[in-house]
């Protein structure tokens, strides 16, 4: 599991699939639209203000 990345209590899908392979994926949680639309703001405000210390 260390090589995996995963820890005691990490929420996992567990697949098992007709040939027997088992396949455990971590459930990540995503941020939320919010958090993505104020990092997107952000770095377009430095990358205008860089575009304008350039010209």
């Amino acid at each position: 599991m260390e090589l995996a990345r995963l820890k005691t209590s990490d929420d996992v899908n567990v697949e098992v699939h007709a040939g027997g392979t088992i396949t455990i994926t971590p459930l990540r949680s995503r941020p939320s639209a919010g958090e993505v639309a104020a990092t997107i703001k952000g770095v377009m405000k430095d990358y205008a203000r860089t575009m304008r210390r350039l010209a």
